[in-house]
């Protein structure tokens, strides 16, 4: 909380001098650290399947397009970043499953040493799998909507590019 606190506080007082000089910076640093110890002492794990989820979406479309010779941010598919993003917040109720999932207790040093903490090789690997299904389900439905949403504004802007072609 208390990281999350002076994270939020700095960011916000940044972003408030950038809107509204000192006065912007000094009401920026106090809800900035509301929000920031907020979000840090209730939900971090939260926050961080979002944050990471959304920044290896963009990495992997900067990667491709550099891979297929276009320019490393032409393209951006925002949308589908933070549909990504959402998507790896929707697999964290994987961490219930994994926290029932089964743990051995391997032999670290031959028989005459156990391993004194069980071994949570298998509830990590089901949270990774999920978490990595929810994002792509995220990432596609954050296509198909960026999709719709081009289309509609399209079909709405067609007839005023059709009336400003006849006058």
């Amino acid at each position: 909380g208390v990281l999350g606190a002076v994270a939020g506080s700095i960011g916000g007082a940044i972003t408030g001098y950038y809107q509204n000089g000192w006065d912007g910076a000094m009401e920026g640093a106090a809800i900035g650290a509301a929000a920031g110890g907020t979000i840090g002492l209730l939900a971090p794990q939260i926050v961080g399947a979002f944050a990471t989820n959304a920044v290896a979406s963009l990495v992997g479309q900067v990667m491709s397009n550099k891979y297929h010779g276009a320019g490393a941010f032409d393209n951006l598919d925002i949308i589908s970043a933070l549909s990504s993003g959402l998507g790896g917040v929707a697999s964290t109720s994987a961490k219930g499953i994994s926290a029932f999932a089964p743990r051995s207790r391997p032999d670290v040093i031959g028989n005459f040493y156990k391993h004194t903490q069980p071994s949570k090789v298998i509830g990590t690997s089901i949270m990774a799998v999920s978490e990595g299904v929810g994002t792509a389900i995220g990432e596609t439905a954050g296509k198909e909507w960026n999709g719709l949403a081009q289309k509609m504004v399209t079909e709405i802007r067609a007839p005023q590019v059709q009336q400003s072609v006849s006058e």
